[in-house]
């Protein structure tokens, strides 16, 4: 299980030649770990491990005994702002440690501010590259700085470079478990499924009590189509450890693949109960409103949204209710209710200046916001109110400098350009940045217009067999399979 491992959530170059290679003492292997307590860094020692293999909850509880332990371990605090638990959680944490990071080495500043800069919600890429770059070279030895750069790579969609980033883990220490399993699954995105079943075998020999492996092995039948051995092998994970309930959820996602959204329901609403934590909680309503998506029933999908937003406004998750609404909006303006969607995303734009939240996160969903519109303007047929919006967003893009942005940009500006019938121009630029669902789907609406159905088949096929089962996949599935229908 990659898909809900915290860990991914991404001049000082020079600062670190300053720290370390300019030192006459060869750099230390890994990043060190300053805590005045013995017993706090074997909690976190282990509950890195429990981090890295996707157990998370189990990871939260042993970091929050090695802060009880050490009250002032800063590092602690940053992994334990990865192991789930909600944003609210995960801001609080990244706060404590980097009010610590006066009384820690620079090894452990650099990681703890690479972390808050790549957190979800936070996407000061640009600034977090920055860090990645001055640990990589203060650290070139440390494994974990290795997987760390194949992480950010894989954020951005640049999988090839992500893996040569987990083969230098692998280079270092060959037994370090984890690396194994990214490289399976960069590989399978890569269509090597070869190569990527090598490497998740590899990963379940390394670790054969733990879960994981097993339960990342059985994604990969699923997306190799082997919906039944799929369900198989993650029926095995929840007999090794019935507390991975992301299993639970896996087996949902072979029934939806298969076509059964009934059965995958009854799994996601078992996950959605048996989940412990809010981040999870609110992950298992958006794979319920997939399994309505997939059917065609909009109504049902938008009352799961609904219930989402219940549970995040309740549980003070204030992001994931602004988001929830924005996916709303996307619902509507996709099938056949612009207006209505525009509404909604709007509403969400309201809720994210008032609600109580970070204001770099803040900042974030307003910087998103004329994405969103731009979108909904498109399905309207408003096509210069979208070209407004966009132009406000190519400017933002261009002010904060994060890597990714402008290739979001230039999904907008190919829709826009299939939309207004330059189908060449808006393949060229698609087929030029990093595939997801939506570029996906307006791929097909091109090759479709252009009465190119083997291209097109291409990419509902890319589709069926996305790494993971989302609600934005949903929505691109079944907006392509329906062109194909007419």
């Amino acid at each position: 299980m990659y898909r809900k491992w915290g860990y991914s959530q991404i001049g000082l170059v020079i600062l670190g030649c300053m720290i370390y290679a300019c030192s006459p003492q060869k750099p230390p292997p890994d990043i060190p770990i300053t805590t005045a307590s013995e017993e706090a860094r074997q909690l976190f020692l282990q509950g890195r491990d429990k981090l890295e293999n996707s157990e998370l909850v189990k990871a939260a509880a042993l970091f929050d005994q090695a802060i009880q332990k050490d009250p002032k371990f800063a590092l602690a605090y940053t992994f334990r702002s990865m192991s789930g638990g909600g944003a609210t959680v995960a801001q609080e944490n990244r706060n404590k440690a980097l009010a610590l990071i006066g009384a820690v080495t620079p090894g452990e500043q650099l990681l703890i501010k690479y972390m808050a800069a790549a957190a979800p919600g936070n996407q000061q890429t640009a600034q977090a590259k920055q860090y990645l770059d001055s640990l990589l070279v203060a650290f070139p030895m440390d494994k974990r700085v290795q997987m760390m750069g194949g992480l950010y790579y894989r954020s951005l969609g640049d999988l090839k470079t992500a893996v040569t980033y987990y083969e230098k883990a692998v280079a270092l220490d060959s037994a370090y478990a984890p690396s194994h399993n990214l490289l399976g699954y960069d590989n399978m995105s890569l269509g090597k499924p070869d190569v990527a079943e090598k490497a998740f075998k590899t990963y379940m020999r390394l670790l054969p009590t733990l879960p994981n492996p097993v339960d990342s092995y059985a994604e990969f039948l699923r997306l190799q189509g082997r919906y039944d051995e799929s369900i198989t092998q993650y029926k095995k994970v929840l007999q090794m450890d019935p507390s991975f309930t992301g299993s639970i959820s896996g087996i949902g996602d072979s029934y939806l693949c298969k076509g059964d959204g009934k059965q995958a329901r009854e799994y996601y609403r078992e996950y959605i109960g048996k989940a412990s934590q809010i981040n999870e909680k609110l992950a298992g309503y958006y794979s319920l409103a997939a399994t309505y998506v997939q059917e065609g029933n909009i109504p049902e999908a938008l009352k799961t949204l609904e219930e989402l937003r219940e549970l995040a406004i309740a549980q003070k998750q204030n992001v994931a209710a602004v988001n929830s609404l924005a996916n709303e909006g996307h619902l509507l303006s996709s099938f056949g209710n612009p207006q209505e969607g525009l509404k909604k995303y709007n509403e969400a734009i309201a809720l994210a200046k008032t609600a109580n939240m970070p204001e770099r996160t803040r900042e974030n969903l307003m910087f998103w916001s004329n994405y969103w519109l731009s979108y909904g303007y498109i399905q309207a047929k408003s096509m210069q109110k979208a070209k407004d919006c966009l132009l406000a967003f190519s400017k933002d893009v261009e002010r904060r400098g994060n890597p990714g942005e402008p290739d979001a940009l230039k999904s907008a500006q190919s829709y826009i350009a299939i939309r207004e019938g330059k189908y060449d121009e808006g393949i060229k630029q698609l087929t030029n940045i990093p595939d997801d669902p939506f570029n996906q789907y307006a791929l097909t609406l091109a090759y479709m217009k252009k009465g190119d159905k083997e291209n097109a088949g291409k990419m509902i096929e890319k589709l069926r067999r996305w790494e993971s089962v989302t609600l934005d996949n949903a929505v691109g599935l079944r907006l392509a399979t329906a062109l194909v229908k007419k």
